[in-house]
């Protein structure tokens, strides 16, 4: 019972307003339960989660946001390529996703 408490609690804590609306838009959508539970835990999204939540209609900016704001890092091979697009994701969603890479001199996260 206290566990559960704590875990409420801190769900909402220290959450900007984005994140609260991106969440609510995530749970909107209906992606699967283990899919929102690592999102909630702040987990990296794989190729396959990218695609999930593509395919449930999760916006582009809120999927974007969440890879930045997590510092996921993708080194794509031409299967992911394919995979993603094939996959309903679309195309800018893919470029952000390729240029995570934090060596790439056109990384979000700089050179």
């Amino acid at each position: 019972m206290f566990a559960l408490a704590g875990v409420l609690a801190l769900a909402g804590c220290g959450l900007s307003a984005q994140q609260k609306a991106d969440d609510a838009t995530v749970r909107a959508a209906g992606v699967p339960a283990p899919l929102y539970d690592k999102m909630v835990r702040g987990d990296d999204l794989s190729v396959g989660d990218v695609m999930t939540l593509s395919r449930a209609g999760v916006r582009d900016d809120v999927i974007v946001r969440y890879i930045r704001d997590q510092h996921t890092i993708y080194r794509l091979t031409p299967r992911d390529f394919t995979a993603l697009r094939d996959g309903g994701v679309s195309r800018s969603v893919i470029d952000f996703m390729e240029h995570t890479d934090y060596r790439s001199p056109d990384s979000p996260w700089g050179p």
